[in-house]
């Protein structure tokens, strides 16, 4: 998922009768995850409306060693099938926080919820990734539409972090520390909405309405940067664009177009 060379994050593929099990969506996530290049669509200026693939979202990017965490309130939105699609499909997005990816190429510290719907039934996953190590689900943190969800991505080092995903609607927590001999560059922050690859071809979109993140900053050793500081990310494929990104002091708003 980098910008120009992005790291692939995989997707978990079509389930026929339900959704996929824990252990499905690692294996396919894992399985998938080829660090194929997606190259940008197109850049129009240094500080807004970078086009892509798969991404769309808040990006600050600085020099290595800058960014020691990551901090995002969201609401998990109501999904819907996109209008002209068949209502019997399965549809999924992603939405996280993270460090690194845009311009870091060795590794990606990264936390959020898988989105689904399916025959009018969504579900949403917390999972986290220290990319290019494999997702983490916490199958035991429940997420309903509508339940805001605070999340945190720390390193503490270049190869060891935290994470923390807090349900605020019912009241659960859970937190991880973790490990990897990937090295983070500390140089981008990320609030992003995504399309997941699965093999060569993204998933079907869902229509995930909007996704605001709230309280939305990244903090160096020594201060806190706001997310206007960077820029925005939006979503095109196949010469549509797909999603429109606005950014705040505190707040980054990606909406589904």
């Amino acid at each position: 998922m980098f910008v120009g060379t992005l790291f692939v994050q995989a997707l978990l593929a079509v389930s026929a009768l339900a959704f996929p099990s824990s252990r499905e969506r690692f294996e396919r996530r894992a399985a998938t995850r080829n660090g194929k290049p997606r190259p940008l669509l197109s850049h129009s200026n240094a500080t807004h409306d970078t086009y892509d693939e798969t991404w769309a979202g808040g990006i600050i990017s600085s020099n290595a060693g800058t960014y020691k965490s990551v901090v995002g309130t969201f609401t998990a939105p109501p999904l819907s099938v996109p209008p002209g699609s068949s209502s019997s499909g399965e549809y999924a997005t992603s939405a996280w926080v993270g460090i690194d990816g845009a311009t870091c190429q060795t590794a990606i510290w990264q936390a959020g919820i898988d989105m689904y719907i399916k025959d009018g039934s969504a579900s949403y996953y917390p999972w986290y990734e220290w990319y290019p190590a494999g997702s983490v689900y916490y199958d035991d943190l429940t997420v309903s539409e509508g339940d805001s969800l605070t999340v945190n991505v720390t390193a503490t080092s270049t190869t060891t972090g935290t994470v923390t995903i807090k349900n605020n609607s019912n009241g659960q927590s859970k937190s991880s520390t973790v490990s990897y001999n990937y090295p983070l560059c500390e140089q981008d922050a990320e609030w992003i909405v995504e399309d997941f690859y699965y093999g060569d071809s993204t998933v079907h979109l869902v229509d995930w309405n909007t996704v605001a993140f709230t309280d939305a900053v990244a903090k160096t050793s020594s201060k806190s940067v706001a997310p206007t500081s960077g820029y925005t990310y939006d979503l095109e494929q196949s010469g549509k664009i797909l999603s429109s990104t606005t950014l705040g002091s505190s707040t980054v708003t990606i909406k589904y177009v």
